[in-house]
This record gives structure tokens, C-alpha cells and sequence, in this order.
């Protein structure tokens, strides 16, 4: 219940847990296995949807999450700069 409708950010405590790890490359291997709808991607993932439209981004899940950690974490960088 405390993770489920804790912050989102409880998760850096379990990262490094192996039951952790194993889950997040379960997901991946899952994920890996279908193909994401570009309606889908679309309507969920816009700035990615633009991004595999021009050829630029890819649609399997481990480079769709980079790219929106990236996103996530550009303000941050250009604050620095």
C-alpha cells in the first residue's frame, strides 16, 4: 500500500535490489516482445511519436524510457549551462 500511493521517487530505494532489477528486465523482455502501435505511441508519447516518425528514435522500450529520462532531465542541464 506505502509504494503503491507513496512518491514516485520511493523507487531509488529498491533500484538496487535484485528482485528489483530482475522485475525492470522482465518488463523490458515483455515489452520487447510486442509491437507499440504508433497510434498509441501517439496519443501516450507524442515528442517520441514525432521523434520515430522522422526516423530519429526507435519504438523499442528501453530507448523510449531513455529518451524520456532524457526529456525529464533536460531542464535541469540547460539550468547549469
Amino acid at each position: 500500500m506505502a509504494r503503491k500511493y507513496s512518491f514516485s521517487d520511493r523507487i531509488r530505494y529498491y533500484w538496487g535490489f535484485k528482485e528489483a532489477e530482475d522485475a525492470v528486465e522482465r518488463l523490458f523482455k515483455s515489452l520487447g516482445e510486442t509491437d507499440i502501435p504508433l497510434s498509441l505511441l501517439k496519443q501516450f508519447m507524442p515528442e517520441a511519436y514525432k521523434k520515430v516518425r522522422q526516423n530519429e528514435l526507435k519504438t523499442d522500450p528501453k530507448t523510449l524510457t531513455k529518451f524520456y529520462i532524457k526529456q525529464a532531465l533536460k531542464p535541469y542541464y540547460e539550468a547549469g549551462q
